[in-house]
């Protein structure tokens, strides 16, 4: 096996040991929901979150030949964003022909070193903005499924002890093919299961702080990571 095949047979090796460690971390219950008074659900889920349970996301362009930094993502905190450039937090219709919705929240990354950067362990908080399409549904229905589509999803942070900048651009309008579904399925209590989950294209840009650990460095790399909502 050439040398090249060995360190990416060891990064990938590295990734589902990492993937499988956060599988474990991160179980948790379905995403539940309270019905809106329209016979669904208001998304994106209140009170939910959405976790790669068994991927994570990668840098390694800019970083020296072994060595990459995995990041398992979570992302939360989901707010309602209404403006005056991008109207209601909610708009009728859309890409898929359902509704738009606007709104902010956080990525959460857990960072982990390989290579010349084993041992380096820390999180990095992204505040983001995020749009994103959904199909028409089926209200009242006790089941109703739906596509939906990352539109934008899209962040930055500056002044961080170990990055000058960290970026992510993803999402269906930044040119990363987004596609998501949704199932709603109604329980004895009158809330919903939420079952929805995004195959997210992105790439995350950075350049290293000086003084850091990564001072001198910068890189692109891009990937595709399954998010899935759980509570």
């Amino acid at each position: 096996m050439r040398k090249t095949q060995r360190i990416l047979t060891g990064v990938a090796l590295v990734a589902v040991g990492l993937a499988l460690a956060t599988g474990a971390v991160y179980a948790q219950p379905p995403c539940n929901v309270p019905n809106n008074g329209m016979g669904t659900v208001t998304l994106p889920p209140a009170g939910c979150q959405y976790l790669s349970p068994s991927q994570v996301h990668m840098i390694i362009n800019g970083l020296p030949p072994g060595t990459t930094i995995i990041l398992a993502p979570i992302h939360r905190d989901f707010i309602c964003r209404q403006s005056t450039s991008t109207g209601p937090c909610i708009v009728p219709g859309g890409p898929l022909g359902g509704e738009v919705e606007n709104f902010t929240s956080t990525a959460v990354f857990q960072l982990s070193g390989t290579g010349v950067l084993s041992g380096w362990n820390r999180t990095v908080t992204v505040p983001l903005n995020v749009q994103v399409a959904t199909a028409p549904r089926k209200a009242g229905a006790a089941v109703q499924t739906f596509n939906t589509d990352m539109r934008l999803i899209q962040g930055a942070i500056t002044g961080d002890p170990d990055f000058d900048s960290f970026q992510v651009v993803g999402g269906t309008a930044n040119g990363f093919s987004s596609p998501g579904s949704t199932t709603l399925t109604r329980q004895s209590n009158g809330t919903f299961n939420v079952d929805s989950s995004f195959n997210v294209g992105y790439v995350i840009k950075f350049v290293g702080a000086s003084g850091g650990k990564l001072a001198g460095r910068s890189g692109a790399t891009q990937g595709t990571v399954v998010m899935k909502a759980q509570q």
